[in-house]
Parts: C-alpha cells; sequence; structure tokens
C-alpha cells in the first residue's frame, strides 16, 4: 500500500446540522464553492481533479471538508503555510458572509496510506485524518487550532515575511485535549491578518478550546443475589487501585461485601481517606429499591455504617459518614482530586429502582478537568459544608 505525507485541513460549518434542508444545501454549496476558489488561487492552472498529479485532495464531510495539502503552493515555503493560507482565508470568507457563517478549522500532518475506493478512485484514510477532525472538533468558532507537534514545531517565524499578503501568529499557549479513547493531544491557536488593496483581514482566535465533555453513559452493573434481588456496585478492583474515595448512596448497603472482597485479594490494602454519605431517613420514602419499604432501608442504612466501620477499621487513616437530604443523585468518586480521578455517577430516575439507573463517568484525562467534571466534584465538596449534611453517629438501640 503507497503512503505519502501530507498536512491536513479540516473544517466544519457550525450549526449545519441544526438548520434546515435548503438552508444546509445553500450553505454547503457556497463553502464548497469558496474552498474551491481559494484552491484554484493557491494552485493556478490547476483545476481540482482526484488524480495523482494534484497537489491536494479534497474530502468532503457533508458539514464541511477535509484537505490533503501534498505540495506547497508555489509562492510558499513550506506546506505548512499553505495549510495556514488556507485556513485563515476561509474564516475570513465566512466572516464576510452576510449573516456571518460560523467555521472551526484544525490543522495536523503525517503519514497517511492511499486505497482505492468502492468507485475504484484513489482516495487516503489515515490517523492524522482521524486526529485532524477531532482537533478541528475541540476549536471555538472561528478558531484555528494546530497539533502544537506536528505543525506548530514546524512553523518559523522568519519565514512569516515570505508570505507577502499574510502575517500569522502561532501562539506560545500549549492546551491538552481529548481526542478518543483516552487519547490526548496538545494544540495551539493561530491568529493572523491578511492584507491587500482593502482593510486587513483578521482571523482566528487566541483563546483556550471549547471545553469538551468526556462523558461515557454506562448501563448499570448488576448482578443478582440468591434472592433475586439487583446488585449494583463498584467492582473491589476499582476501590484497591486508588487512596481516596467518597460514596453519595442512599443506605450504602453493598459497599461492605465489596470492601470486604478488596481486603481478602489484597490483605494489606490502606486507604488515605473514605467519606460515605447516607440518605436521610425521612428521605428515603421516596426511592425505591428492590421493593423493601422504608423502615427496611432505614434499617439497612445503619447496619451498612456499623458493618463498615468494622471492616475498614485500621484499615483507612480518616474515615467519615456522613447523613444527607439531597441532591437526588448517587455517585462514586475516586481521587477526584487530582488528575486521572475518575467521577461515576447515577442521576436518581423517580420511581426506577435504584439499582438499575444508568451511569455516567468522568475521567479527570487532560491538563484541567471539564466543567462537568468540576460541577460533580463541587457538589460533592458542598455536601460537607451545608446544613443538611450531618455525622452520621450509631443509632440508639
Amino acid at each position: 500500500m503507497d503512503s505519502r505525507v501530507g498536512v491536513v485541513v479540516f473544517f466544519d460549518l457550525v450549526g449545519y446540522s441544526r438548520s434546515d434542508i435548503p438552508a444546509q444545501q445553500q450553505l454547503g454549496q457556497g463553502f464548497m464553492q469558496a474552498l474551491r476558489a481559494m484552491l484554484i488561487e493557491l494552485y493556478p492552472g490547476m483545476t481540482p481533479q482526484r488524480s495523482a498529479d494534484c497537489p491536494y485532495l479534497i474530502l468532503p464531510t457533508g458539514d464541511g471538508a477535509a484537505i490533503v495539502l501534498w505540495q506547497a503552493a508555489p509562492t510558499h515555503p513550506r506546506v505548512e503555510l499553505t495549510g495556514i493560507w488556507l485556513g485563515g482565508r476561509m474564516l475570513t470568507w465566512a466572516q464576510q458572509q452576510r449573516p456571518a457563517i460560523g467555521i472551526r478549522c484544525g490543522l495536523n500532518a503525517g503519514l497517511l496510506e492511499f486505497v482505492d475506493d468502492p468507485y475504484g478512485d484513489r482516495n487516503v484514510c489515515g490517523m492524522a485524518i482521524n486526529d485532524a477532525q477531532r482537533i478541528m472538533d475541540a476549536a471555538q468558532e472561528g478558531q484555528m487550532l494546530v497539533h502544537a507537534d506536528q505543525v506548530g514545531r514546524r512553523l518559523y517565524s522568519a519565514e512569516a515575511d515570505q508570505l507577502p499578503t499574510l502575517r500569522y501568529h502561532l501562539h506560545t499557549d500549549v492546551h491538552e485535549i481529548l481526542v478518543k479513547h483516552g487519547k490526548t493531544l496538545h494544540v495551539q491557536s493561530i491568529t493572523g491578518t491578511f492584507r491587500g488593496s482593502g482593510p486587513d483581514q483578521p482571523f482566528g482566535k487566541a483563546e483556550e478550546p471549547a471545553s469538551k465533555w468526556h462523558l461515557q453513559i454506562t448501563p448499570p452493573h448488576t448482578e443478582f443475589n440468591a434472592y433475586g434481588i439487583a446488585i449494583k456496585r463498584p467492582f473491589p478492583e476499582m476501590l484497591v487501585e486508588r487512596q481516596r474515595l467518597a460514596f453519595v448512596g442512599a443506605t450504602n448497603d453493598q459497599l461492605p461485601t465489596v470492601f470486604q472482597a478488596a481486603l481478602t485479594a489484597h490483605p494489606e490494602k490502606r486507604w488515605q481517606r473514605i467519606t460515605c454519605f447516607f440518605l436521610a431517613d425521612d428521605a428515603l420514602q421516596w426511592i425505591r429499591s428492590d421493593g423493601r419499604a422504608q423502615d427496611v432501608l432505614i434499617a439497612a442504612k445503619h447496619q451498612a455504617r456499623e458493618t463498615l466501620e468494622q471492616v475498614l477499621r485500621e484499615r483507612v487513616y480518616e474515615f467519615e459518614c456522613r447523613e444527607y437530604r439531597w441532591p437526588y443523585f448517587f455517585g462514586a468518586f475516586f481521587d477526584w482530586e487530582e488528575p486521572g480521578g475518575k467521577i461515576h455517577v447515577s442521576p436518581y430516575i423517580w420511581g426506577l429502582n435504584v439499582r438499575e439507573c444508568p451511569g455516567l463517568d468522568y475521567e479527570w484525562l487532560t491538563h484541567k478537568p471539564t466543567d462537568a467534571y468540576m460541577y460533580y466534584r463541587r457538589g460533592l465538596e458542598a455536601l460537607t459544608r451545608e446544613p443538611w449534611s450531618q455525622p452520621l453517629t450509631a443509632r440508639a438501640r
């Protein structure tokens, strides 16, 4: 299979999918016409065509396009600058439309493989295209982001003067973005100005990439005991890997068994801090859990607290049980205050068995956690400060 290094310029039309069909057709047609005009301007005398001789390849995506540049434009010293020129011109074109069109742009470079598509035409594929799309997806409307290693490191300030109509600036702030399957990339913003006979035309944004949630929706992991009651609980190995744990639950009556299993497999394990939040007795009347009545849930809750104290005695440096009244979500927090932390939450669906509520997993994988992660982190911290959160003591017998 043939391969070749190329620069990928990925564009996305913001809001395209929310438009009606006629508006989509008009927007898509206008974008493609402008893109064709820009490429002809870059490579005079070269009509866009899918052939081995063409210095670029256009890959339409429906709501944008990926352009693979194989060669620098005739007046450009290197192909990376051609990519910046193309991205900047399309951003300025979008700003000049009435009404203005939202476009975001991502640049990457890398090795691409040539393949024959089902029509027998020559096409390309490769990780460089996939990553360019993820970089573009992290950009704000009107922003150009470039791969810091594959593109940013290959830009030199001395070359900027060799493009008479373009002045660009690579911003030194490097941002980490999450692209897929836990993979992260480092990106930088590019801003610039096109100069000609008329007013200068600025493009780009020197801002952080748009915040992207890392959210995974998982069905509840349930087992069934000998009585057919659903058991939803964290895996024991998840507990062993961490030092600081917090659980926001209704009765938390699954936790003692899980901790006991973890300690049986790892008898040397010690935790730094464990905090367990139990729903207040009167609030348990609103929770449905395996058909158990409120008084049964209250008894299970206090029994779980007592058993946890016994199982974790001399195993935790800081251990606390607290009682809360709301909000109605249940969750497990694993080393949530540092990179690599994980938050698993189950928003309670009224009337549904608490064991069957779907789970939402948030992970701190980038340099800065996402807003969604921080909301749940702050929510946990608030539970220890608010008046409705009180230390849970042993119940009088």
